[in-house]
Parts: C-alpha cells; sequence; structure tokens
C-alpha cells in the first residue's frame, strides 16, 4: 500500500520549529536516533564500510530536525562515494524494522510515486505527522503485513545459513581431531584450559580442541605467555566474529609477535643498563694518493 504525501502536507511540515533549538540539542536528538539504528544492525553495523555508517549517521543528522528527511538517495550516495543502491538497501531494513515509515510524494503532472519521504518512528514530531498524514488509518494494513511477511529477512537468513555452515564444518573437524587424536600434550594441556575457565563464553569452548589445534605442537615459554594472552582477551569476546578458529589463530599470531617484540626490547634494556664498555674506534689514516 502506498502513501502519498502531498506537497502542501510537506510544505506545512517544513513550516513546523526545529525540535532542537541549538547544534548541541540537534546533536543529541541526531545520536538517539543513531542509536535506536545501531540496536537493530547490532554488530552488524560496525561490519558496514566506514562510508555507509557515515551516510547513515548523516541520515540521522538531516533527520534530527523535524523528524523526517527528504533528500534523494542519489545526492546521498555521492555524498558519500556509495551506491544509490546501498541507501535503498538500509532504508529499506529500516523500514522492516518499524524505525521509519515510507511516504512518497507524488511525481510531477501525474498521479504515480515520486521520491520517498522517510519519517523517523522515534523523534517526538512522528505523533505529529501521523495525524497530518492520516496514517493511523494505515496501521491496520501495515499490522497485517508485517505478521504475513514475519519469516526472517533475507540478509539474516543468510547470515544464519553461513553461521549454520561454519558450525557444521567446526563440529566435524572437533570430531576429526578428537577421534583421530592429533593433538599434542601441550594443545591438550591448552584446549583443557579453555574448556576449564568459567570466564569464557561458551561457543570458545565448544570448539576448544579446534583451536588448540592452530597451536604449535610443542609450545616455548614465549608461545604460553601469547596464549594466556588470547585466553584473556577470550573472555570479553562472544566467538561472533564467524570462525573461531581463524579468529583464535590471527590473535594468537598476534600475541606471539608482541611477546617476541617485548622479549627484544627488555633483552635491549638490559644491554644498555648492563655497563658494557664504550668501544674504542681508531682512526683510520689518512693516506694521500697524490704525494705518490
Amino acid at each position: 500500500m502506498t502513501i502519498f504525501i502531498e506537497s502542501e502536507q510537506l510544505k506545512q511540515m517544513l513550516s513546523y520549529k526545529p525540535l532542537a533549538e541549538n547544534h548541541a540539542g540537534q546533536q543529541k536528538i541526531k545520536l538517539q536516533l543513531l542509536e535506536s539504528i545501531k540496536e537493530f544492525f547490532a554488530d552488524k553495523f560496525y561490519r558496514l564500510k566506514k562510508a555507509t555508517r557515515e551516510a547513515i549517521d548523516f541520515i540521522a543528522w538531516l533527520s534530527s530536525e523535524r523528524g523526517f528527511i527528504f533528500a534523494s538517495q542519489l545526492y546521498l550516495a555521492e555524498r558519500h562515494g556509495i551506491t544509490d543502491r546501498t541507501i535503498r538497501n538500509i532504508m529499506k531494513q529500516l523500514e522492516g524494522a518499524g524505525l521509519v515509515v515510507k511516504v512518497h510524494r507524488r511525481a510531477k503532472g501525474t498521479n504515480a510515486k515520486g521520491k520517498p519521504v522517510y519519517l523517523f518512528t522515534k523523534h517526538k514530531y512522528f505523533s505529529y505527522w501521523k495525524e497530518l498524514l492520516n496514517l493511523s488509518e494505515c496501521e491496520d494494513f501495515h499490522e497485517d503485513f508485517h505478521e504475513e511477511n514475519k519469516e526472517t529477512p533475507y540478509y539474516k537468513r543468510a547470515e544464519e545459513d553461513k553461521k549454520n555452515s561454519t558450525n557444521t564444518y567446526l563440529n566435524k573437524l572437533r570430531d576429526l581431531i578428537i577421534n583421530k587424536k592429533v593433538l599434542s600434550a601441550d594443545q591438550k594441556k591448552a584446549s583443557e584450559m579453555i574448556k576449564s575457565n568459567k570466564l569464557i563464553f561458551s561457543e570458545w569452548k565448544d570448539h576448544a580442541e579446534v583451536c588448540a589445534a592452530s597451536l604449535p605442537k610443542k609450545m616455548k615459554t614465549r608461545d604460553w605467555e601469547a596464549f594466556f594472552e588470547v585466553l584473556e582477551s577470550m573472555k570479553n569476546n562472544v566467538a561472533r566474529y564467524g570462525n573461531p578458529m581463524k579468529y583464535f589463530e590471527t590473535c594468537f599470531s598476534n600475541a606471539v609477535k608482541k611477546v617476541n617484540s617485548r622479549a627484544k626490547l627488555k633483552a635491549f634494556e638490559e644491554f644498555l643498563n648492563s655497563g658494557y664498555e664504550e668501544i674504542s674506534i681508531k682512526p683510520v689514516p689518512f693516506y694521500n694518493w697524490l704525494e705518490e
């Protein structure tokens, strides 16, 4: 069902005094709108491209004054160096989450749909626009529509399928590691440490053998030091990175580099503080070949 906004209605909406009285107030409202968007996207928000996040931030800023935005998708896309399709997808997801309501201006000289106007439902002015545009008459339709289409959105289904596929692979890999007994004594010890740590999330413990398999067969002192650093970081991280084995392997590799760097720095400091004798450098005699 298409909801139209007439030119006079849009002019009336634009004549309303901005909700914020100054820049600080506008910034506060923008952050409130942006926070609701971040809450919807959750961790996915920070996996969006920087330009896309900046575009969302700008949309929230434009909407902070009166609770709606009618800037063209092409303008927003070109301003941030992304495609207008990206803008459409973002707004479609926000509309599906109930954070915005989309209405259309009429195309010039026709009754066809023109450019969209998005109303933010979390803005204080939304109740005014709801009454002005008779959106309450459309609520029953939207409720029925969302109820009929309550299945998981396509982008979330894709993420769930990918996650299930990864978990299936990791479970098979874990069973293979256990059945074939491929872990060394040090790797088994590391695996038990992951499982026995009460502060680590269960997702990591389920794949402890897989994580341990990425460690060296024979752990040196510095390897153990790096492992304990990774173990400490796992307390604050859920296995949200898709494949915990790859994440663990990357963290361990980075931790080893840090440990080695610290060891080299410590050795150099000890050398400087050891009271070594200055090496005397004898001057090289000058040889004048012109005198020959």
